[in-house]
């Protein structure tokens, strides 16, 4: 049915994208695949990259529109389908049907596509779905006081069940895996019983676009666009029960608490739907507490205002109770200011000595890890000297030819 491609001068490389065309929010996921392969687009003169789009609405359509002017050029193509994906999956249907003969397959979140006559490989980004969802009421104690909205939390629940049979998929079936943390990598083989020699770790990377600016009034120009006077702490990321959400508002309250401090607002960058179960828990969280007019939850901010952002921040805080990275606390060193983090999960891993470490299950640990920030001057200027140097270890080019490295290995087996 198929032939097998092979040219030994030339890799026709496959690459899974849908994920980032039919999710609205960009996020972490959506970086990584921009970063990756635009590096990847730029630095490799010899192989022929293929973008597999699959999707059906018109929203859709205009999102991957989007991607395709970010990543096509060169040696990189996109190739669209509206073939019902559910259809496709059900079916078990292979890319080939879709992308021709490839030599490699590579599926960049979490997964990998059936696929025939050629080498499979998926970047497992964290493996949360077995390791802390399972035990999210003793992590997340808290979200027994509330009322939520039973549809979303199905629906959550419903996509984590998902997710766990997807990854467990994908680590099975690849041929290679690529991983971007040592904390990540270990976890693979200690719970999901991966063998080391399957696994390869590699960083992500951090943007140019992420740097010191020295241009103050820029700065404080971008933030008052959204309504932001003055100093503030500073939360991006997904409003989700794993970054700790809820012992982070309840640490600033605690802070605003303290007669001995004046705590600058908080700010959380984040995309949000009134739908999202978790994200009304929010809401409920700092309208019990009297902190509406403390924290700020700015929705939308468009990739070239996110430095400003950092810049402008007293710090970001960061206390998750898990990452398979922690994209923002590395693009944060990146622009010199100080950064809060859990002692936890990938954090120690790849911030190093750069940043305040707390303990993301205390609030009185988290509330002094911020506290020391805020009250020490000299804290804050060594952390953002040693954040910025600490940045410099991570690039998207060094993540691409680290990628490329593997291709040519895998293919070679």
């Amino acid at each position: 049915m198929f032939s097998i491609h092979k040219n030994n001068s030339k890799l026709r490389i496959g690459i899974d994208v849908t994920d980032i065309t039919v999710d609205l929010h960009k996020g972490g996921i959506y970086h990584y695949i921009i970063n990756l392969f635009s590096h990847l687009r730029d630095i490799d003169t010899e192989n022929q990259y293929i973008l597999f789009f699959n999707y059906l609405l018109k929203v859709h359509s205009e999102n991957c529109e989007g991607v395709i002017q970010l990543l096509e050029g060169r040696n990189m193509k996109a190739i669209r389908s509206h073939f019902p994906r559910r259809l496709r999956k059900r079916l078990r249907l292979p890319a080939n049907l879709f992308i021709g003969n490839v030599d490699i397959l590579h599926g960049p979140f979490d997964n990998v596509l059936p696929a025939i006559g050629c080498k499979r490989i998926t970047t497992i980004h964290d493996i949360r779905y077995f390791d802390i969802y399972p035990r999210l009421q003793e992590v997340v104690p808290e979200l027994s006081q509330y009322s939520v909205d039973s549809n979303g939390f199905d629906g959550w629940n419903t996509w984590m069940k998902g997710m766990r049979k997807r990854v467990y998929t994908a680590v099975k079936k690849a041929d290679r895996i690529i991983t971007i943390s040592d904390y990540s990598r270990d976890a693979l083989a200690d719970i999901l019983h991966v063998s080391r020699e399957k696994i390869h770790r590699v960083y992500n990377g951090v943007s140019p676009l992420f740097g010191p600016i020295q241009n103050r009034e820029e700065v404080v120009k971008t933030v008052r666009k959204y309504g932001i006077e003055g100093d503030y702490l500073m939360f991006i990321g997904h409003i989700d029960p794993f970054k700790n959400i809820l012992r982070m508002i309840d640490a600033y309250h605690r802070l605003k608490n303290n007669a001995d401090s004046e705590a600058p607002c908080l700010v959380i960058i984040s995309p949000t739907r009134d739908s999202d179960w978790f994200y009304q828990i929010v809401l409920q969280k700092i309208t019990e507490l009297s902190l509406t007019r403390d924290i700020h939850i700015i929705d939308n901010v468009p990739d070239e205002d996110v430095p400003c952002f950092y810049n402008g921040a007293t710090a970001l805080l960061i206390p998750s109770l898990y990452e398979g990275f922690g994209l923002p606390a590395v693009e944060a060193m990146a622009c010199g200011t100080p950064v809060v983090a859990s002692d936890i999960c990938s954090l120690p891993e790849v911030a190093g000595d750069a940043v305040v470490y707390v303990n993301p299950y205390s609030v009185e640990s988290i509330s002094e890890g911020i506290h020391k920030i805020l009250t020490d001057e000299g804290l804050r200027n060594e952390l953002s000297v040693r954040g910025m140097e600490r940045a410099r270890l991570f690039s998207w080019e060094k993540t691409a030819r680290e990628t490329l490295k593997i291709y040519r290995q895998v293919s070679h087996e």
